[in-house]
């Protein structure tokens, strides 16, 4: 079982960080995770689905890493699938940036045309910058939408992710910041020679899983059952026992 917090009502960074490393295996498990990432393009999507994995079990309480082998691929292609919307919105701020800046240039000539150009050049870069800025703040109530509570297209799910967000609150806040620490986690390995990046990664990944079962935990707490004897109380001598 996971360890219980020191303020189960809080979201515990800490926690999380160390997460990976309550499952005694871990570092065998990261390093072969990291080698599979070698495969071009299936290494990824295995990892993100291994990721996914580890937020279930840690929802339900098993706080062991999952297996270390290629059986994720296709849940990692259905969590890409759920960010496919801000793809096309980021794909298309460029092109359409793109677009506008031959067009500028084709109505325009000499330093007009020159000028039109950075303009509309600056101008795509600052809708691509807002685009993956937004996306950023976004990913994890998209990732929590996906895995916990299984929603195939998370990322189009607009109400939903605001509510998650909304709800959250300082949460959520943490949980960003927790997959901010998650990333510079995985940059360590390319500073280590690169031969770090193949337990770093997965490790982050790891990290980011823990994550989500953490804010689920302090976002949706377990009801803890207990016993009103009647409608008004234990005073009202009822036989009835209604668990709430």
């Amino acid at each position: 079982m996971p360890k219980t917090p020191s303020r189960p009502d809080q979201f515990d960074i800490g926690a999380v960080v160390q997460a990976p490393l309550e499952d005694k295996a871990w570092l065998q498990k990261c390093g072969v995770i990291g080698l599979l990432c070698m495969v071009p393009i299936v290494g990824s999507f295995n990892l993100i689905g291994w990721s996914k994995e580890i937020t279930k079990r840690r929802v339900a309480g098993d706080t062991t890493l999952p297996d270390a082998n290629l059986s994720y691929i296709g849940s990692g292609w259905r969590a890409f699938l759920s960010f496919l919307p801000l793809v096309v919105i980021a794909l298309g701020s460029g092109g359409g940036g793109g677009a506008a800046v031959g067009a500028l240039l084709g109505l325009a000539a000499g330093d007009v045309a020159q000028g039109a150009f950075f303009g509309g050049l600056i101008g795509m870069y600052l809708a691509m910058l807002a685009v993956a800025t937004i996306g950023s703040v976004v990913k994890p109530a998209i990732d929590f939408l996906h895995i916990v509570d299984e929603e195939p297209f998370a990322g189009i799910a607009f109400r939903r992710l605001w509510e998650v967000m909304r709800d959250g609150g300082m949460h959520y806040f943490l949980l960003f910041v927790t997959v901010m620490l998650a990333g510079m986690v995985a940059q360590f390995g390319v500073l280590a020679l690169f031969i770090g990046v193949f337990i770093s990664v997965p490790y982050a990944q790891a990290v980011n899983g823990a994550a989500l079962a953490e804010f689920e935990r302090v976002l949706r707490p377990k009801k803890a059952g207990f016993d009103l004897v009647g409608s008004l109380g234990a005073n009202s001598g009822s036989p009835f026992v209604v668990s709430i």
